[in-house]
């Protein structure tokens, strides 16, 4: 390895709170930007979220903001907003995800900053996305669950997915758009804005359910499934209860994988039935299999299934407890999928490490999320700022 990494050099300044901005600017600081944490004096939300602490950090801060520098200022303040744009002057991309308008009236919007900075990529992230009649509404994770339908189940009625998922994999959406606007810029000769929100990642992760044909209403009214309380409508594609209080997921989604199974399961002679020969046909006896696969898959634990099918090639997995459990999985430790980080106040820490692998250019988790203001001083010393300037604005409050 070069110890090179593929943002080196990049500066970005990162005004987000809770979780999909810190997010994103965490993975461009894995790749080797400097990235500046900007936090109120009172902390970032995540910070200060209902998580479990950390100390005085919740986890969202924490997995939002580790290998991050942190600067704690008072926007409020014209002498905290010319931090601010100080260090946008210097920049090469600053993430902004404050509620919409934030910024722009304390004059730290696109517009301003790339009259002083035309090399700025400027990535906004909102709710719901900037325009139409939800432009302004504060946006959550849950909420989008709610709006996008993902929680409004066929048989259970509205039920929430139990993971954030806009929180998730909008960071990834948004990390593409800034490094392809920073690919642009040679081409261009300037930065440009980046827009995304929370609601265009999770149409992103539901696009198998957002396909619209006239005059179908099955595809044009499609649902999340939990038939039966199975989760879907396959009956080889759900979660079976097995032996011991263990539950296997099942998932022998074509044909042969069906085959295999009944081959396995010593009723060959379904897997041959003309009737169940496609996946239509199996959903249409959706009852009739299930009960016969629950009986079948009782009697034995879910690991015992796992060993005894997944070396046929039909997909199936133990479901874990939480995913806590399976943080020290071989699996995960074979493919350094967990990072340890070592928290001033709590020791040693497991967490999922950045989510891609340059081989030549690998990314690397710098440490923890800085403790609030933790590198307020350092920041200030490079923008110019002395060591009885800094002194003068803590005691002024605008930085902690």
């Amino acid at each position: 390895m070069s110890g090179i990494r593929p943002l080196d050099g990049i500066r970005v300044v990162d005004v987000t709170q809770e979780i999909a901005g810190p997010l994103t600017a965490r993975m461009l600081a894995e790749m080797g930007a400097d990235v500046v944490h900007v936090e109120p004096l009172r902390g970032d939300n995540g910070r200060n979220s209902t998580t479990p602490f950390l100390g005085s950090e919740g986890i969202f801060h924490q997995l939002g903001n580790r290998s991050k520098r942190g600067l704690a200022v008072d926007l409020r303040s014209a002498e905290g907003q010319e931090i601010v744009r100080k260090l946008a002057l210097r920049a090469d991309v600053l993430v902004n995800g404050t509620a919409k308008g934030t910024l722009e009236r304390i004059g730290l919007g696109y517009e301003e900053l790339a009259a002083l900075n035309d090399q700025l990529v400027y990535a906004s992230l909102t709710g719901y996305g900037p325009q139409g009649p939800l432009g302004d509404a504060p946006g959550y994770d849950v909420v989008v669950q709610a709006f996008t339908g993902i929680m409004n189940r066929e048989q259970d009625g509205p039920r929430l997915t139990g993971y954030l998922y806009a929180d998730t994999a909008t960071p990834l959406v948004l990390v593409n758009g800034i490094l392809l606007a920073l690919m642009a810029r040679p081409l261009t000769g300037r930065g440009q804005l980046v827009e995304t929100s929370l609601l265009q990642g999770a149409l992103h992760m539901l696009s198998n359910f957002l396909l619209w044909v006239q005059d179908d209403p099955l595809l044009s009214r499609r649902k999340p499934s939990s038939k039966g309380g199975k989760g879907t409508a396959d009956p080889t594609t759900c979660v079976y209860a097995c032996a011991e209080g263990t539950h296997l997921m099942l998932s022998a989604w074509n044909d042969a994988q069906f085959r295999k199974l009944c081959d396995a399961l010593d009723i060959a002679h379904i897997g041959e039935d003309p009737n169940y020969a496609t996946r239509p046909l199996r959903a249409a006896a959706f009852t009739e299999l299930t009960e016969l696969f629950d009986a079948l898959l009782a009697p034995s634990t879910a690991a015992e299934w796992v060993d005894a099918l997944l070396p046929l090639g039909i997909p199936c997995q133990v479901v874990a407890e939480g995913p806590r459990t399976i943080i020290d999985h071989p699996q995960l430790t074979a493919n350094d999928m967990i990072v340890e980080v070592q928290h001033p106040t709590k020791g040693r820490m497991k967490q999922p490490n950045h989510p891609v692998k340059l081989h030549d250019t690998p990314a690397a988790v710098n440490g923890p999320a800085p403790l609030l203001g933790q590198h307020t001083d350092e920041v200030l010393r490079e923008l110019g700022y002395r060591d009885a300037d800094i002194a003068a604005l803590r005691e002024r409050r605008v930085v902690a």
